[in-house]
């Protein structure tokens, strides 16, 4: 709408003419004899200033001040800036409180009597942010639930969300038997680990005898033992001696390295052998006698 003061006719003349020809008029205020000021509908302003033109009328249009246009638009949006009003207040009043408590992680406690520790010691629903520390919020459910060994705490909106895990009743735990260890000396192409620890990787080195896969896996600095199971595949890089005293060499090395072969499949007997063993010997001459060293080579695959 557009306040307009026309000036220079007769009122009752002019009202006729702006009757016949639709033009709606909002708020007609008489100053005087032959003045007035009306608001005119934004879509009917070119008709209305083509007849006040028509008529040879002075029009003026009134600037309404800014707080006054402010005023008629807020009290014209008053639905609309209550709406947004509550809107901003719900916003400002999420950020500032804790409306519930989410529980997640691997235990048998129930939620519910996780919550009620917390709201006992003062952290329920409906409280500050300001009033949650969550270094507390963990210190509390580890020493106050004895099924609890770990617990993180973290806000996220209105939301405490917290994870706890739970303690492992080792009274309770069957032997886990033994770590998986090197049956020779190899070199690690893969494993497979399905649980335990893993000590030697893919490209690892290891002796006859070091462990590949641990039986036990750490948790918050604490170790807890369980089963060794995984599958490794390696390359075998083994070797095996032995000093023979003799005059002629040859008539023992043949037997000495038939030996080690049965000792290197005596050794391999728990594994299965992917490629077929191959065997290198080396003879060396010593003060003491003859050394005769066994390379094996080949790849195998064992699990436990």
């Amino acid at each position: 709408m557009t306040t307009y003061e026309i000036t220079g006719l007769n009122f009752v003349k002019f009202l006729g003419e702006i009757e016949r020809r639709n033009i709606l008029l909002a708020e007609v205020i008489k100053l005087s004899h032959n003045k007035f000021c009306a608001k005119v509908n934004t879509s009917q302003k070119k008709k209305f200033l083509n007849l006040c033109s028509q008529l040879n009328l002075d029009v003026l249009e009134k600037q309404i001040p800014f707080f006054e246009r402010l005023l008629r638009g807020i009290k014209s949006h008053i639905p609309l800036c209550f709406f947004a009003t509550i809107c901003m207040v719900l916003v400002i009043i999420s950020q500032m409180f804790v409306f519930r408590i989410e529980v997640f992680g691997e235990s048998s406690i129930s939620e519910s009597e996780i919550i009620s520790v917390l709201k006992s010691h003062g952290f329920g629903s409906w409280k500050p942010k300001g009033n949650y520390k969550t270094e507390e919020v963990e210190k509390i459910l580890t020493s106050n639930i004895s099924g609890i060994s770990f617990a993180s705490a973290v806000i996220h909106g209105g939301t405490l969300v917290v994870n706890v895990y739970e303690k492992i009743d080792t009274s309770q735990v069957l032997d886990v038997g033994e770590p998986i260890i090197s049956p020779c000396d190899l070199i690690v192409q893969n494993v497979d680990c399905t649980s335990g620890t893993v000590i030697k990787g893919k490209d690892s080195t290891a002796k006859a005898g070091e462990v590949i896969v641990g039986n036990y896996v750490m948790l918050e600095n604490t170790k807890i033992d369980v089963p060794a199971h995984a599958n490794i595949v390696a390359n075998i890089q083994h070797s095996i001696s032995k000093l023979v005293v003799c005059e002629n060499i040859d008539e023992h090395a043949k037997k000495v390295v038939e030996e080690n072969k049965k000792m290197m499949y005596n050794i391999l007997s728990n594994t299965k052998i992917l490629n077929e063993i191959e065997e290198n010997t080396e003879i060396l001459k010593t003060e003491k006698g003859y050394l005769i060293i066994s390379k094996f080579s080949g790849q195998i695959e064992f699990s436990s």
